[in-house]
């Protein structure tokens, strides 16, 4: 996503204080990392890596093959089911039923570490007595098993909650799912309470509720009060730490999400409020299961399938990884041999989590045993270790960890974006004595083999380009052990307020008390669920003085959720914390919940004094031949000061602009009137200075400059006049400028050879309406399109598409914003065989946008595109057509013989929605060809609302039925 920013020898240090103050405006947009292996990094005073919280396989098992990978790639065995209850069962108990006590000794018994659970059926049923089975835990615990068997960390029971409704008859009902929790809440508390009372198990964590599916913000933040905050209601106090379950997918039931990113984020930081709200203290983590669930790859196992959790995996450890103080233990989902799954009615398929997969898959006898692909994530990370190291990035979307360990330097890299991220390295204190850096990167694609790539160099790269989704691990060995001079400790406080309605225009507080000063940075942690046509950009003030909040953040943009719940990290000027703080948020729209506020700090131990500076933004490749020459400036400056940019030709001056700033750190856009647009071509210059009031460039204070930009014809609409909307828009019809700038195409000929001379390839179309058609669509492509929006609303959009294959994927963009998430393009049989495709309520606000189409996997053709208001909107214009004003046919009115019949002039996919007066939809249909037959005998008499919808009509019928 391209969306904002954020976030020594004390030589290096001044150098990295100018730079962290560069990057807190809201609108640098520029790819870098920036890496200061001389300043000591603490997370809540943790520092050294502990690879045993992070880097585990989810088995108990060993054998001669695990035993191997063990030992070659630093891993820990981290998660066995088997425990009290599962024991008890085996001996011929029912559940509730337990083997008598042994009369063991009270000595403090060791355990090992890994987390022991047990599947709901072997502990629960309805009517448990919660004292007795907490009676039989600790037993067990403390009297039938040895070291080997007694776990550092007990989860009763695994993902309980989605098996509630195993556990009464009828169908699925809110107050028995309510009822079958509480019951295991208390069940869970029972067990911590006991566990916690016997002295010889006090090396003994219990954990819970190991949550599948925490969808939190669902219901208005419903889901979060029946499920996670009842269970700490209710047996919190008795818990060590609480265990969730993170996937990318779909984890047993729920949604289809990508928690990698703020999702994610947003989850942890709700359950760590709360927890500090009830208790005073963050309670840890433990991330029993983590990664991502593929799906659409069939029954068999592919390679291709397995790696695809590997990119979730390596996503969310970025997070994981910067909550080391507050994590237990955190479990990869990737399991061992996994030979339960290898039977004849699996056809000897390896489980597709399976780390260790046959030789001979699809035979009943195994011949021996290989890594799948997953070996790829051990593989990156089997070395990295030590002390953490200052890192940080402008891109939300590109993640960074650091580590220094005697004379090894490991950076590792990660872009959340889909699409590919040029990412500079800036190496802070130099990279004196480096002798050898090797470079670990996965690429993960979704329909070939991944690319696993090792190699080595003499020297560090300046720049890494990161396809979506890639990792990057470097291992950098110096002559010498790397130094640190100075220190910087991130801290997180926590106010007592959590999940605060959002009410338009009225402020939310947050106080944040007992605050370490200093010189550093600070983030403010916003974590936010509401409706994706709800502001993401409150007005926060610090103190009193408002603060920039961008339109970024980690990962996509959740588009295919029901609503947003994520973190936005909103960077500030750290001089703007005090020892007592006052936050205020305040949004002009209402509805959602500010789930959590959480302030981060960055405090140098080494006070880092400031430094003024100034820094061209952009452009910084290319603009557009124009009368004004915008330019964009962040600066940081230490009094009032002049900040100027310049656009020279490679011949001379050619004008400039001036602007006052206040103290402090931002970013301006200036504007420079040149009289006569400059002439199509490179070689021009961009300067920019800051410097005091009034004076001239002798006093500059500091300068930047761009050479080499290049003047191109500016984007404008095809045919001089914005596509209106609503309305149809012909695929071919995108904007005038040219590469890059009003579109991007792989080669520079038109493939098709019609209709317009540039890269795009047009072609004869053979759809209803002739025309031509975009096609030879490959991936990173896009076409972007000047449209004028006649009214705000929500529209729906409907491209109208072709493909001979699987696999197609196009996403849509209003001003650089995602409004869709990934969209999968339907195998229509045919490059010429036209579907078209239905997105349903895109905010649009009146006024010129530019919208593109991205080509996130190629493999379709596009004809055209139109958007109309949707069919919920209160502003809906009744009867909107396209131009050829094509009749739309529904009698009789009244209704006869309970049912409706519907005539469309297109013979092609049409929506059918039926809703009351009220506004609710009581009936959605699709049909194919030009007549429909709607059976009504289930609505009651009375007036209904008819919306009929397909890329060539929008309709509104009001209909009586009798």
């Amino acid at each position: 996503m391209n969306r904002t920013t954020y976030y020594c020898s004390l030589r290096h240090a001044v150098k990295l204080l100018i730079l962290s103050w560069l990057f807190t405006s809201a609108t640098v947009y520029a790819q870098n990392v920036f890496i200061e292996h001389q300043v000591q990094r603490y997370v809540g005073g943790v520092s050294l890596l502990d690879r045993s919280k992070f880097f585990n396989l989810h088995s108990n098992n060993r054998d001669t093959e695990l035993n191997q990978f063990y030992n070659d790639y630093n891993v820990s065995p981290s998660r066995g089911f088997w425990g009290p209850f599962s024991y008890s069962k085996g001996q011929g108990n029912a559940i509730g039923t337990y083997p008598s006590g042994k009369n063991g000794t009270d000595e403090v018994k060791a355990v090992s570490r890994f987390v022991g659970t047990e599947h709901p059926y072997n502990v629960f049923k309805d009517g448990l007595d919660p004292i007795a089975a907490g009676n039989w835990a600790a037993e067990y615990y403390k009297d039938y098993v040895d070291a080997s068997g007694r776990p550092e960390f007990f989860e009763p029971m695994n993902e309980p909650f989605v098996h509630a409704k195993d556990y009464y008859s009828g169908g699925w009902n809110l107050a028995e799912e309510n009822r079958i929790k509480l019951q295991m809440a208390e069940v869970y508390a029972a067990i911590g309470n006991k566990i916690h009372a016997t002295p010889a198990l006090a090396n003994m964590k219990v954990i819970g509720y190991s949550a599948a599916w925490p969808s939190l913000e669902i219901g208005d933040f419903g889901h979060w009060e029946e499920n996670m905050k009842m269970f700490m209601d209710v047996a919190g106090a008795d818990m060590d730490g609480f265990s969730t379950h993170l996937y990318d997918g779909v984890n047993v039931t729920g949604q289809d999400n990508r928690r990698s990113g703020s999702n994610s984020e947003a989850i942890l930081d709700l359950i760590e409020t709360y927890s500090y709200t009830k208790w005073g203290k963050v309670k840890p983590h433990s991330i029993t299961e983590y990664g991502a669930i593929a799906s659409g790859y069939g029954d068999n196992y592919t390679d291709i399938e397995s790696i695809q959790t590997v990119k979730g995996i390596n996503q969310m450890l970025f997070n994981l990884l910067d909550r080391e103080n507050n994590i237990d233990i955190s479990i990869p989902f990737i399991t061992d041999k996994s030979t339960w799954h290898l039977t004849p009615g699996n056809n000897y398929q390896p489980y597709g989590a399976a780390l260790l997969i046959p030789t001979n898959i699809g035979q009943p006898n195994v011949a021996g045993w290989k890594y799948s692909p997953k070996i790829h994530f051990y593989e990156q990370w089997k070395n990295v270790s030590g002390r953490r190291v200052h890192v940080y990035s402008d891109n939300p979307d590109i993640q960074i960890q650091g580590f220094a360990n005697n004379n090894m330097l490991y950076v590792a890299l990660n872009n959340l974006d889909d699409q590919s991220q040029n990412v500079n390295l800036n190496f802070l204190s130099g990279l004196s004595g480096l002798q050898n850096v090797t470079t670990k990167s996965l690429k993960i694609y979704p329909n070939s083999d991944p690319v696993m790539n090792i190699s080595s160099s003499a020297s560090a790269p300046s720049s890494i380009n990161l396809i979506g989704g890639e990792t990057v691990v470097l291992e950098l060995r110096f002559a010498n052990s790397i130094p640190f001079n100075n220190a910087i400790r991130d801290r997180k406080y926590y106010t007592s307020k959590h999940l605060q309605a959002i009410n338009a225009n009225s402020a939310i507080t947050f106080n944040f008390n007992g605050i370490t000063t200093g010189t550093g940075q600070a983030v403010l942690l916003m974590g936010i669920g509401r409706k994706h046509n709800k502001s993401k950009q409150p007005t926060i003030k610090v103190n009193g003085t408002t603060v920039t909040v961008p339109n970024n953040w980690k990962g996509y943009d959740q588009a295919n959720r029901d609503d947003f719940f994520g973190v936005i990290e909103i960077p500030f000027d750290h001089s703007l914390v005090q020892t007592n703080n006052t936050v205020t948020v305040t949004f002009t729209d209402g509805g959602g919940h500010v789930s959590s506020m959480i302030l981060k700090t960055k405090t140098f131990d080494q006070a880092v004094a400031p430094t003024e500076s100034v820094a061209i933004v952009s452009p910084t490749s290319t603009i557009g031949s124009d009368t004004t020459i915008p330019i964009t400036l962040s600066y940081s400056a230490g009094q009032q000061r002049d900040i100027v940019a310049e656009f020279w030709s490679s011949t001379g001056w050619l004008g400039q602009a001036t602007k006052t700033v206040n103290a402090g750190s931002g970013s301006e856009t200036l504007s420079i009137s040149v009289g006569t647009a400059p002439a199509i071509g490179s070689g021009y210059i961009v300067k920019a200075s800051i410097r005091p009031v009034g004076t001239n460039w002798q006093q500059n204070i500091a300068t930047d400059q761009k050479n080499n930009i290049s003047v191109t014809v500016p984007q404008t609409a095809y045919g001089g006049t914005p596509h209106s909307i609503p309305g149809k828009v012909e695929a071919e019809d995108y904007d005038n400028g040219g590469q890059g700038i009003a579109f991007s195409d792989t080669d520079t000929n038109n493939q098709g050879g019609m209709y317009r001379t540039d890269g795009v390839d047009i072609e004869i179309c053979s759809d209803t309406d002739g025309g031509y058609n975009v096609g030879w669509m490959n991936t990173g492509e896009w076409l972007e399109y000047t449209v004028n929006v006649n009214i705000t609303d929500d529209y729906d959009f409907f491209p109208r598409v072709a493909s001979n294959n699987d696999g197609g994927v196009l996403k849509i963009s209003v001003d650089g914003v995602a409004v869709t998430g990934n969209l999968t393009v339907p195998n229509t049989g045919g490059w010429q065989a036209y579907q078209t495709m239905h997105i349903r309520n895109v905010p649009l606000t009146q006024g010129q946008h530019v919208i593109r189409v991205d080509v996130v996997n190629s493999g379709f053709n596009l004809n055209l595109w139109a958007a109309w208001q949707s069919a919920t909107s209160n502003a809906r214009q009744i009867e909107t057509q396209l131009e050829e004003q094509k009749e739309v046919s529904v009698y009789p009115i009244p209704s006869a013989n309970d049912k409706l019949y519907i005539v469309v002039p297109n013979s092609e996919l049409t929506t059918i929605e039926v809703f009351n007066l009220e506004g609710k939809r009581l009936v959605q249909d699709q049909f194919e060809g030009d007549k429909y037959t709607l059976p009504v005998e289930n609505l009651p008499e009375g007036m209904y609302i008819i919306n009929i919808s397909n890329a060539h009509v929008q309709t509104t019928k009001k209909v009586i039925i009798k």
